[in-house]
């Protein structure tokens, strides 16, 4: 793997080269901006619950199911092959697949035209991402420093938690604009979410 330039003080005495401060800077930002996303699309399924349930004419096993299990098993297993690819091979073209078959997918569940054709997308999306964790863990290793790793590991993992923060409060938003409540008050809805 390619690792940017760095001045001599950069390298520790073993002679691995991890890139200058601001390379790894904007790796880190990188992977989490990816993990992010990941996790927002991951979830996004929530948000636009009640639309898909009128489109399909779902019950609520369907779609209990549709975003549950397959997903879940696909993305949990498929993260150990992409894993131990990310161990032998090339870690950033192996993301950057990953990131292009979950884009794939996800555009494709916008032309789902029925049930199984979603569920299909949905597990093609669950393929792509769960090659999202095992590469960034492997590059964050890459660039930086084992005594200092524990700090790019904060920011990283912490995007998890704010982008579930992010969809659920969408997601109780549209509940409330659905169940007739008015604008208005998806806006109060939002603000009380966010507290």
């Amino acid at each position: 793997m390619a690792v940017a330039p760095s001045t001599a003080g950069d390298a520790p005495a073993g002679g691995q080269n991890y890139g200058t401060k601001q390379y790894r800077g904007y790796v880190l930002l990188s992977l989490t901006l990816v993990y992010t996303l990941n996790f927002i699309d991951r979830n996004l399924l929530g948000v636009v619950a009640q639309p898909i349930i009128a489109e399909f004419g779902l019950t609520d096993t369907e779609y209990g199911f549709l975003n549950g299990p397959p997903f879940a098993l696909f993305y949990a297993l498929m993260g150990i092959p992409i894993a131990i690819a990310a161990d032998r091979y090339n870690r950033v073209v192996i993301m950057a697949l990953c990131i292009a078959v979950w884009s794939l997918m996800t555009a494709l569940c916008g032309f789902a035209s029925s049930f199984v054709f979603l569920l299909i997308a949905r597990i093609g999306v669950a393929i792509g991402e769960a090659g999202g964790t095992p590469p960034s863990n492997s590059i964050i290793a890459d660039y930086f420093k084992p005594k200092s790793r524990a700090s790019p590991m904060r920011p990283w993992s912490a995007s998890s938690p704010v982008s579930a923060s992010a969809t659920s409060t969408n997601s109780l938003a549209g509940a409330r604009t659905s169940a007739g409540a008015s604008p208005s008050s998806r806006s109060a809805c939002q603000a009380s979410s966010s507290r």
